[in-house]
Protein backbone atom coordinates (compact mmCIF):
# COMPACT_ATOMS: atom_id res chain seq x y z
CA UNK A 1 0.00 0.00 0.00
CA UNK A 2 2.62 2.32 1.00
CA UNK A 3 4.30 2.44 -2.38
CA UNK A 4 0.85 3.21 -4.08
CA UNK A 5 0.73 6.23 -1.37
CA UNK A 6 3.68 7.81 -2.68
CA UNK A 7 2.76 7.08 -6.62
CA UNK A 8 -0.37 9.05 -5.83
CA UNK A 9 1.07 11.55 -3.72
CA UNK A 10 4.09 12.09 -6.29
CA UNK A 11 0.81 12.30 -9.05
CA UNK A 12 -0.78 15.00 -7.33
CA UNK A 13 -4.16 12.83 -6.55
CA UNK A 14 -4.55 14.33 -3.43
CA UNK A 15 -8.17 12.34 -3.15
CA UNK A 16 -6.67 9.36 -3.71
CA UNK A 17 -4.23 9.68 -1.44
CA UNK A 18 -6.31 10.92 1.55
CA UNK A 19 -8.60 7.94 0.97
CA UNK A 20 -5.28 5.37 1.71
CA UNK A 21 -3.83 7.60 4.92
CA UNK A 22 -7.75 7.54 6.06
CA UNK A 23 -7.74 3.97 6.02
CA UNK A 24 -4.26 3.02 6.88
CA UNK A 25 -2.59 6.06 9.02
CA UNK A 26 0.32 3.95 9.59
CA UNK A 27 1.68 5.15 6.28
CA UNK A 28 2.31 8.27 7.40
CA UNK A 29 6.35 9.16 7.66
CA UNK A 30 8.57 12.27 6.83
CA UNK A 31 8.37 10.92 3.33
CA UNK A 32 4.64 10.96 3.15
CA UNK A 33 4.80 14.33 4.17
CA UNK A 34 7.11 15.96 2.72
CA UNK A 35 5.48 14.65 -0.67
CA UNK A 36 2.29 15.83 -0.19
CA UNK A 37 4.23 19.39 0.95
CA UNK A 38 6.12 19.37 -2.09
CA UNK A 39 3.25 18.51 -4.38
CA UNK A 40 0.40 20.80 -3.03
CA UNK A 41 -1.75 18.04 -1.92
CA UNK A 42 -4.16 20.62 0.30
CA UNK A 43 -6.90 17.88 1.16
CA UNK A 44 -3.48 15.88 2.65
CA UNK A 45 -1.72 18.40 4.06
CA UNK A 46 -5.27 19.63 5.49
CA UNK A 47 -5.69 16.10 7.04
CA UNK A 48 -1.67 15.94 8.45
CA UNK A 49 -2.52 19.81 10.05
CA UNK A 50 -5.77 18.74 11.61
CA UNK A 51 -4.14 15.68 13.21
CA UNK A 52 -1.18 17.80 14.78
CA UNK A 53 1.49 15.66 12.10
CA UNK A 54 3.11 18.67 10.22
CA UNK A 55 5.19 20.77 12.97
CA UNK A 56 7.60 23.48 12.59
CA UNK A 57 10.72 21.34 13.70
CA UNK A 58 9.36 19.01 10.86
CA UNK A 59 9.76 21.82 8.75
CA UNK A 60 13.68 22.53 9.68
CA UNK A 61 14.49 19.02 9.62
CA UNK A 62 12.91 19.30 6.02
CA UNK A 63 14.63 21.91 4.83
CA UNK A 64 17.68 20.39 5.99
CA UNK A 65 17.04 17.25 3.63
CA UNK A 66 16.13 19.37 1.15
CA UNK A 67 19.44 21.52 1.40
CA UNK A 68 21.81 18.39 1.61
CA UNK A 69 20.25 16.67 -1.41
CA UNK A 70 20.71 19.95 -3.53
CA UNK A 71 24.59 19.99 -2.36
CA UNK A 72 25.03 16.49 -3.48
CA UNK A 73 23.10 17.34 -6.97
CA UNK A 74 25.33 20.00 -7.30
CA UNK A 75 28.46 17.62 -6.18
CA UNK A 76 27.39 15.41 -9.08
CA UNK A 77 27.17 17.85 -11.55
CA UNK A 78 30.64 19.54 -10.94
CA UNK A 79 31.76 16.23 -11.01
CA UNK A 80 30.45 15.33 -14.48
CA UNK A 81 31.07 18.88 -15.84
CA UNK A 82 34.31 18.29 -17.21
CA UNK A 83 33.28 15.41 -19.08
CA UNK A 84 30.28 17.68 -20.61
CA UNK A 85 32.46 20.48 -21.12
CA UNK A 86 34.51 18.24 -23.53
CA UNK A 87 31.70 18.16 -26.21
CA UNK A 88 31.23 21.74 -26.52
CA UNK A 89 34.96 22.34 -27.32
Amino acid sequence: MRPLLLEVLSHRKDRIALDIIREHPELIDDTVIRLALENGCVRVIRYLREHDLITAEGGTKRQQELESNCQKLMDELDKKLPDIEKFFK
